[in-house]
């Protein structure tokens, strides 16, 4: 009986170059790996490699490929294995960022390989975000056919949710974030937004917001407790997709804009008077 000769698409040869490229990818980095190095790792010669893949670009591409599919797996099956809707979002998102922070905790140089993908905005990462948009969209389809959540457009929602944790979800944006309430903190935000519309809803929120560690924390590590911008007097400026979804965000801003604390208040009427006093001066000065 002839022994089976492994076609050049071989699952198991692809596999021992795959895991040669992650052996190296952890040591070196990706930006100094050759596909000679690779060939070495996996007892091939380069002419072998690139029977497999196309180029130095293709291994990397399959490699973040098998990456993503482990963390949408996991996303999946968090949010199978819990409750309500707003259970199974925060399920879902938690498991995505938990996997990513520890790569980046455990496997640095692995990490900027997919934090790389994308910031390039590979096809292998979009395919992944579609598939992590539809898991969220049917998750809220579902919350909405129940009553837990608000009606809308579920895509809106989704493209709504996902932006807003963002800083959390997106490899590319884990370190470099200078907004930083946590991720607990941030989902506990983004669901009230999203539950339906109840007072019991929006007044746990407010009692949320209280509290100073929930304030968003700049880069210097000091809490910036100043007023939102006021989405009503740049109406111009927003495109008619706010403009739409306008309600959600007026309730959001009218909790945060009643937390300024009477302290904050009185220090805006001291720098108004102060103002309205040495302004003259100055510009008296100025003309001199």
């Amino acid at each position: 009986m002839k022994e089976r000769i492994p076609q050049p698409g071989s699952p198991c040869i692809r596999q021992r170059i795959l895991q040669a490229a992650i052996r190296l990818y952890r040591q070196i980095g990706f930006k100094k790996t050759t596909v000679a190095d690779i060939a070495r790792g996996a007892s091939m010669s380069p002419a072998n490699v690139y029977r497999f893949f196309a180029s130095k670009q293709a291994i990397e591409e399959a490699v973040v490929a098998d990456l993503f599919k482990q963390v949408s797996a996991a996303a999946t099956l968090a949010a199978l294995l819990s409750g309500s809707a707003l259970e199974r979002l925060t399920a879902a998102l938690s498991a995505i960022s938990q996997l990513h922070e520890h790569r980046l905790e455990t496997d640095r140089k692995l990490h900027e390989l997919v934090a790389a993908a994308v910031r390039g905005n590979w096809a292998v990462e979009l395919s992944y975000t579609d598939r992590i948009r539809g898991l969220v969209r049917t998750i809220i389809a579902g919350g909405q056919a129940s009553g837990e959540l608000r009606p809308g457009s579920p895509m809106a929602m989704t493209c709504c949710l996902l932006e807003s944790m963002d800083g959390y979800l997106n490899p590319s944006r884990i370190i470099a974030t200078t907004v930083s309430p946590t991720f607990d903190e941030m989902m506990d935000f983004c669901a009230s937004a999203a539950a339906s519309r109840t007072m019991g809803s929006v007044d746990r929120l407010g009692r949320r917001l209280k509290s100073p560690s929930r304030g968003p924390r700049i880069a210097s590590g000091v809490f910036d407790s100043r007023p939102p911008v006021c989405l009503a007097s740049r109406k111009k400026e927003i495109d008619p997709f706010v403009q739409k979804y306008r309600q959600l965000f007026s309730e959001i801003l009218q909790v945060l804009t009643h937390q300024r604390s009477h302290q904050h208040r009185k220090q805006d009427e001291i720098h108004e008077h102060l103002r309205g006093r040495y302004a003259p001066l100055c510009a008296e000065r100025s003309f001199r």
